[in-house]
């Protein structure tokens, strides 16, 4: 992988992850029966929005996906860009999401050269819940206007974002590049059945030492 590419995730993520632990709070691991608890703004409260981030949205098998997008400074939608599917956490729903982008990912990813694409879960039916089914079709529709560097994707994901990316990146490695959770483990038995598929790909965890139920199923 690209150390340039690297250089941008790393130091951003550790960031992120220590603005949004307040709003991760521990949940019990076992079978899924309710989403992870809804993660909070206040944490990220504090950061000045800059504005930075658009709306947009596409129709993926007859469901309209909207979705967050920042660009870097001289976008060209000629070129290839390293391209970060973020998924938000929480409800992953459009004010959070838009806060998440807004507050966290706009600025950096502007300035170093990387877009950055947040979807919205649609209806409320969260991407580890049914929707991530639509993330290939979106990828596909965006792709012509948003152009992955070597045609494949960085993932990140938030606490229910982690699981999600966990979940997304499980039923298609081919589209991805990197995958970094801030917290996130593998939710299901599907789910850690698909690790094998994820062996050449680099992975990054990341969960407060105080929120012992997601250390330990990262450790696991």
């Amino acid at each position: 992988m690209d150390m340039t590419n690297r250089g941008f995730l790393s130091p951003l993520l550790l960031a992120l992850f220590l603005l949004a632990l307040g709003g991760c709070a521990p949940r019990s691991i076992g079978a899924p029966s309710k989403p992870a608890q809804k993660s909070s703004p206040t944490a990220i409260a504090n950061i000045t929005p800059r504005h930075l981030v658009d709306f947009e949205s596409v129709t993926v098998a007859g469901t309209t996906l909207e979705y967050a997008v920042t660009v870097p400074e001289s976008y060209d939608p000629a070129k290839t860009y390293p391209i970060l599917l973020a998924l938000p956490p929480g409800g992953q729903d459009k004010a959070l999401t838009g806060q998440v982008m807004e507050r966290l990912w706009a600025a950096e990813a502007r300035k170093r050269g990387w877009i950055v694409l947040s979807p919205i879960a649609p209806s409320g039916v969260l991407f580890f819940e049914g929707s991530e089914s639509l993330i290939p079709g979106f990828l596909r529709q965006v792709s012509d206007r948003y152009r992955p560097e070597g045609g494949r994707y960085h993932l990140a994901g938030i606490s229910n974002g982690g699981i999600s990316a966990f979940r997304i990146i499980g039923q298609h490695p081919e589209l991805f590049r990197s995958l970094t959770v801030l917290p996130g483990f593998p939710y299901s038995k599907d789910d850690e059945a698909n690790l094998s598929k994820l062996k050449d790909i680099p992975i990054t965890l990341y969960a407060g030492a105080q929120d012992t139920s997601w250390v330990e199923a990262e450790r696991a």
